[in-house]
């Protein structure tokens, strides 16, 4: 065997190494982005729609405050847990989009 095709053979496998290596590494950025936006961002969201209800029990409480503004604060309250339990939704159907596609299936 001569240099060259000692070389060429080396540098072959380590052309196919890196694929291999790429493969995963864009398995872990597909993990860890899953990760982030949706256990993250679903944690987020609800905390996000307990304190909302909370405040909406706490603002309708207040007896100091005019009939508008706990209105107002209150409706506030309501279409940020619309927009929250829309968002839960949405996340949570990438989430079963993830687990049954095999598209992101580690090597």
């Amino acid at each position: 065997m001569s240099t060259s095709d000692h070389l060429h053979r080396d540098e072959v496998e380590f052309s196919n190494f890196n694929a291999v290596d790429t493969g995963s590494q864009r398995y872990c950025t597909a993990t860890l982005s899953f990760a982030i936006n949706t256990v993250g961002a679903g944690i987020i969201c609800l905390f996000g729609l307990v304190g909302n209800f909370l405040s909406f029990l706490v603002i309708g409480d207040d007896p100091k405050a005019s009939a508008v503004t706990v209105f107002l604060l209150q409706s506030l309250a309501v279409a940020d847990n619309f927009f929250l339990a829309v968002w839960l939704v949405q996340l949570l159907s990438s989430i079963l989009y993830v687990l049954t596609d095999t598209h992101l299936q580690g090597p």
